[in-house]
């Protein structure tokens, strides 16, 4: 699998059985609309990724997150910021997939931007945004964005 150069931002959505975890749309929307979809039935979960704009499929029935995080590590080197839904697989993948690319991984953020992150702390009683100067892993909390935006035209790369 490549991804192109022109890719900035990218969710990871892991899905089980073609269902989309918690937030998975909302971490597409933060990502811009690209999400790479991984696990088992990816083609029928994309199909409900309403947010995502350009679309690639990798079809990884029984993958650990370890074995996961290995496989995917060298297509997502070169994207600066890789955004994971805080599902539970999602947090399982993040952190592995954090230390194989050598990369800060920013759990339980709220917003994403070109050079900014705004993570909650304390229960959500406390919000920081973080100065991103480099490439970053973030997991996203869902329910963190009310509405994700619906992008005009849609292209599934397998």
């Amino acid at each position: 699998m490549t991804i192109p150069a022109d890719v900035r931002a990218m969710a990871v959505v892991v899905v089980r059985d073609g269902q989309l975890p918690a937030g998975a749309a909302e971490t597409v929307a933060e990502a811009g609309g690209a999400a790479l979809v991984v696990g088992s039935g990816t083609g029928k979960a994309a199909d409900g990724l309403d947010a995502a704009s350009r679309v690639w499929l990798l079809e990884a029935p029984s993958a650990g997150p370890a074995a996961l995080a290995s496989a995917l590590a060298p297509a997502l080197a070169a994207v600066d910021m890789i955004l994971l839904p805080a599902s539970p697989d999602g947090r399982d993948l993040a952190p592995r997939l954090a230390a194989i690319l050598g990369r800060p991984l920013l759990a339980g953020a709220v917003r994403c931007a070109p050079g900014e992150v705004e993570v909650t702390r304390l229960d959500d009683r406390l919000s920081v945004r973080l100065g991103v100067d480099g490439p970053v892993l973030v997991t996203l909390l869902p329910g963190a964005e009310a509405r994700p935006s619906r992008p005009r035209g849609r292209r599934r790369r397998r």
